[in-house]
């Protein structure tokens, strides 16, 4: 029986759990079923059109305001009645929708329900936390199945669970795609101004607390009295303008800041060093990119150790000077060692192979075999 999949998501996806998707999206035959189910007030966005391209469906719902909840309830107990025989599995990738889809999904004969955790916490706002706790609480009934985009975000969606199959479903990428590439690593470091002999550093994420951006200028403060380094921030955001404000108070002319673009693949051939200093994550997709490219990686030891290999080193973000000295004394990547890495297919985070073992293991939870981790 093939898989017949419904991805549920709290709103058109952003960054890490739309990259996940469009890259397995992407290398699944066009014969499975994988559509989606997106709760957003927007009546279409550039999602939306990249998916019913490949001619996957997007049911579109009412976001789940307190205003909205009576009505989404009642247009999702009509959908799944509709729908119940047309999708086997439902794959909900913000778990805290469960608690209004699951229960309807079942009631109308939906067997196999997988929660996914892209994330290690329920948010890094109190109030978000409080309400995300609440709403899984009861997750143990909403999942017949647990899975995480790493080690650490699986033992956190699998908290109060009992017996439950448990699965590892990597964030992994098209590696040619981000393989290092001279040309252009020569166009990007001239557009932004850097110097051949300089050593650039990146940092590529949503300007928000959780990425923690901040502690990188205090970083690079501690290294402006040297020209040999620059920090490139790449990304948008609430925290965006005050990081701006920080850069130009502190005249940080070692920083520069850019919009998210759709040839970020190309940026990381043009980077020395990536740096990721967030507060948790599940698993990073720029640290996967970066891994592909060649670089060395600094990243935060408050993210998964799913990546841990000879280009990582994770350390604390309780005192900048630790990466100030880090950024210092790492050993740079020869051109020819970028060229030849193949440390994620070490790792196993090449698409066209994990995208097999989803498939894999869609077919095994129809079937009711089942596996247990990975």
């Amino acid at each position: 029986m093939q898989p017949r999949v419904l991805n549920v998501i709290a709103t058109r996806p952003e960054a890490g759990i739309k990259t996940v998707l469009e890259n397995y999206e992407k290398f699944f035959e066009k014969n499975i079923i994988y559509d989606f189910m997106v709760f957003d007030d927007n009546p279409t966005g550039v999602f939306d059109i990249q998916m019913k391209a490949h001619k996957r469906k997007i049911h579109l719902f009412k976001s789940l305001s307190i205003k909205n909840i009576k009505n989404v309830y009642g247009e999702l107990n009509t959908f799944f009645k509709e729908n119940k025989n047309k999708y086997n599995i439902i794959h909900i990738h913000t778990p805290n929708v469960a608690f209004i889809v699951a229960p309807i999904a079942k009631k109308n004969g939906i067997k196999i329900i997988i929660g996914h955790s892209h994330a290690t916490k329920y948010s890094d706002k109190i109030l978000s936390k409080l309400r995300n706790f609440i709403l899984l609480a009861n997750r143990n009934y909403y999942f017949t199945n647990i899975c995480g985009c790493s080690s650490e975000a699986l033992r956190f969606l699998s908290r109060f669970t009992v017996k439950k199959n448990k699965f590892i479903i990597k964030n992994a990428i098209d590696i040619s795609k981000f393989k290092f590439n001279h040309g252009y690593r020569k166009i990007f470091r001239e557009e932004f101004k850097i110097k051949e002999n300089q050593i650039l550093v990146g940092c590529i994420g949503r300007f928000n607390n959780q990425k923690n951006q901040k502690f990188l200028l205090d970083v690079f403060y501690d290294l402006k009295k040297s020209d040999e380094f620059h920090l490139i921030l790449i990304g948008s955001g609430p925290n965006k303008k005050n990081i701006e404000e920080y850069i130009k108070r502190k005249k940080m002319h070692n920083v520069t800041i850019t919009d998210p673009r759709d040839d970020i693949y190309k940026i990381y051939s043009a980077l020395d060093i990536l740096v990721l200093p967030s507060k948790f994550e599940g698993l990073p997709m720029v640290a996967v990119e970066g891994l592909a490219s060649g670089l060395p990686v600094i990243l935060s030891n408050k993210i998964t150790k799913d990546l841990f290999c000879k280009q990582t080193t994770y350390l604390s973000i309780n005192n900048y000077k630790f990466w100030s000295e880090a950024i210092s004394n790492t050993n740079l990547t020869s051109y020819r060692e970028r060229e030849e890495a193949n440390i994620l297919e070490e790792l196993n985070y090449d698409i066209k192979k994990e995208q097999s073992n989803l498939i894999e293991y869609y077919e095994q939870l129809i079937y009711g075999g089942g596996i247990n981790g990975k």
